[in-house]
């Protein structure tokens, strides 16, 4: 059970701390959805173990009830990134990865970020992505190999494929995926081989795509929590953002609450009573959210699969 959980939490933080120093780091808990208890942040103790530490991090614009929970002298707020340092973050970064970059791919870095993130002064998450994307060996480090130059218009596939895994909560399959494109029907236009041109997309956006377990499946994910919310921030992004969450309301509401083997084994179906309503009210679906929310059914199902409600 849930207090069974937080009871074993802190029994193990006391026994690790008995042995030697701890330090959890605990980062992005702005990245909880708004529809899940845990933002309440009831798990996260008060009061620790001598030798534990907790160090966790949120935007400031999101706080999940962290300011109303701690003491303020408990609470660091780290100041904007000031692209002046970018020479030195970069280095930083090339010295951790034991690389070595010529100075006319850092200049390229430091002006792809700047395109990117205009005509706002760009974050160290904009610098990250584009370091990232030199270290990943993005051919050449230009034209469309480059995120910031993928064709951002509705109906481009892989700009459809890129926002519906930044908007998805936990990753999608590549079925699924598949499915919420229909690759099958467009391909039909042009009598090209769905399989192969999925798959090319998906070699395309290999340098910021990653494979992760996932209730039982394999999932595709972004490779880092922070490219979610510079892809998003852009604006042909930013303007599809209500359109996929319907999207992807729509497709996890069609599918079935529980899954029954051919042995009698069922399997409840975690995603849907976790992320429905989440993606209902992202694409500002209330009434269907209301209908959602108030089905005694969904409460059965969810108090079933051991969730709160």
């Amino acid at each position: 059970s849930y207090n069974h959980l937080l009871r074993e939490f802190m029994e193990q933080l006391r026994m690790l701390g008995n042995k030697k120093p701890v330090v959890l780091f605990l980062d992005g808990l702005d990245n909880l959805p708004a529809t899940d208890h845990a933002r309440r942040l009831a798990w996260l103790p008060r009061h620790l173990p001598s030798n534990v530490l907790v160090i966790a991090s949120c935007r400031p614009q999101d706080p999940p009830a962290v300011a109303t929970r701690y003491p303020s002298h408990n609470i660091v707020h780290i100041p904007s990134f000031d692209p002046a340092h970018a020479d030195a973050l970069i280095q930083t970064w090339l010295e951790g990865s034991k690389h070595i970059l010529q100075e006319v791919q850092k200049e390229d870095i430091k002006s792809t970020a700047l395109e990117m993130a205009a005509p706002d002064a760009p974050t160290r998450l904009h610098f990250r992505l584009c370091f990232d994307e030199a270290m990943n060996n993005v051919p050449s480090f230009k034209g469309a190999d480059r995120l910031s130059k993928i064709n951002m218009e509705p109906g481009v596939l892989i700009f459809e494929c890129l926002g519906l895994i930044a908007v998805s909560i936990g990753g999608l399959a590549e079925g699924e995926l598949r499915e919420l494109l229909d690759i099958e029907d467009k391909c039909k236009e042009t009598f090209a081989n769905p399989f192969l041109r999925f798959h090319k997309m998906l070699h395309t956006l290999a340098p910021y795509l990653s494979n992760s377990e996932r209730d039982a499946r394999t999932v595709l994910s972004l490779t880092h929590d922070y490219y979610r919310d510079i892809i998003l921030a852009i604006p042909a992004f930013q303007a599809n953002v209500k359109e996929w969450n319907k999207r992807l309301a729509q497709f996890l509401g069609a599918q079935p609450v529980r899954h029954v083997a051919p042995d009698g084994t069922v399997t409840m179906n975690f995603r849907k009573l976790r992320y429905v309503v989440y993606h209902q009210l992202a694409a500002e679906m209330w009434e269907e959210a209301c209908v959602t929310l108030c089905s005694l059914a969904n409460m059965q199902s969810t108090c079933q699969a051991d969730m709160s409600v």
